[in-house]
C-alpha cells in the first residue's frame, strides 16, 4: 500500500506577491491541511473535530533498536518496530523508549499465525477422543508469552496425559503450573519427569485415576 503525500508551500502567501497570484497556491494549501486534518481524525465540520479515530505508527525498521526515536530528558517514546521483535521479526510490534536512554522495550508480542487464540479461551488442537482441550495465550511485555487452558474429561479414567500448547514456544517454557480439578483433597498432579515439556507439549502425573481435569498455566518466550 502507497502512503498518501500531501504537498504544502510554506512561503505562500508572500509579502511581495500579488495576492491573485498566491491564491490557487493557498486553495491548495487549504486543501491538503483538509486532508491531513482527517488522516485518523475526526475532520473539520463534524461533531468531535480534531479527535482521534485511531492511531497509526509507521514502523521504524530503518533505526536501530540501539538508537530508537527518544533522545529527550523527562520524555517518553512511543514506536512500532518490527526488526529485533521477539518471536516474530517479521511483523511489527509496539516499543517504549524512556529519556534519552535508548533502551528499547517491547510491549507486544504479535503472532498473526494463532490469533484465534489470543485472549481467548476456546478449543484448540487435537486431544484424545472425549477429552476437552481449551484454552489461549497473552503477551507479557518483553515479548514473553503465558499460556492456559484446561485439559480432561469427567470421570476420566487414567493418572496421566499429554497437554499441548496453544502456541508454539520459540524455547522450552521457563515454567508450568499446575492444578487438579477434583473433588477430593487427597489428590496431587506434577509434570512428568521422565519426559520433560517440549515447546509444544507438556506432561503430568496425578497421584490417582479419575481426576476430572487439569487447570495449567505456562510461561516463556
Amino acid at each position: 500500500m502507497s502512503l498518501p503525500t500531501y504537498t504544502f508551500n510554506s512561503g505562500i502567501p508572500n509579502a511581495g506577491n500579488n495576492p491573485s497570484s498566491d491564491q490557487p497556491i493557498m486553495l491548495s494549501n487549504n486543501q491538503a491541511t483538509q486532508s491531513i486534518m482527517e488522516v485518523d481524525h475526526v475532520g473539520f465540520n463534524s461533531e468531535g473535530s480534531g479527535y482521534h479515530q485511531q492511531v497509526r505508527m509507521q514502523a521504524y525498521d530503518s533505526i536501530p533498536l540501539t538508537a530508537p526515536p527518544t533522545t529527550i530528558a523527562s520524555f517518553g517514546g512511543l514506536y512500532c518496530h518490527s526488526a529485533g521483535s521477539v518471536g516474530s521479526d517479521s511483523e511489527t510490534n509496539l516499543w517504549y523508549s524512556p529519556d534519552a536512554s535508548g533502551n528499547p522495550y517491547q510491549l507486544t508480542r504479535t503472532i498473526t499465525g494463532n490469533f484465534d487464540t489470543f485472549g481467548q479461551n476456546i478449543a484448540y488442537g487435537t486431544p484424545p477422543g472425549g477429552f476437552t482441550q481449551e484454552g489461549g495465550w497473552i503477551f507479557l511485555s518483553g515479548g514473553i508469552l503465558m499460556q492456559y487452558g484446561f485439559y480432561g474429561k469427567s470421570g476420566a479414567s487414567g493418572s496421566s496425559g499429554t497437554i499441548q500448547f496453544p502456541v508454539t514456544f520459540l524455547n522450552n517454557p521457563y515454567s508450568i503450573q499446575l492444578s487438579l480439578y477434583r473433588n477430593s483433597g487427597s489428590q496431587t498432579i506434577t509434570l512428568n519427569s521422565g519426559s520433560p515439556p517440549s515447546t509444544s507439549s507438556f506432561n503430568f502425573l496425578a497421584s490417582s485415576s479419575g481426576s476430572d481435569g487439569v487447570y495449567w498455566t505456562a510461561i516463556g518466550v
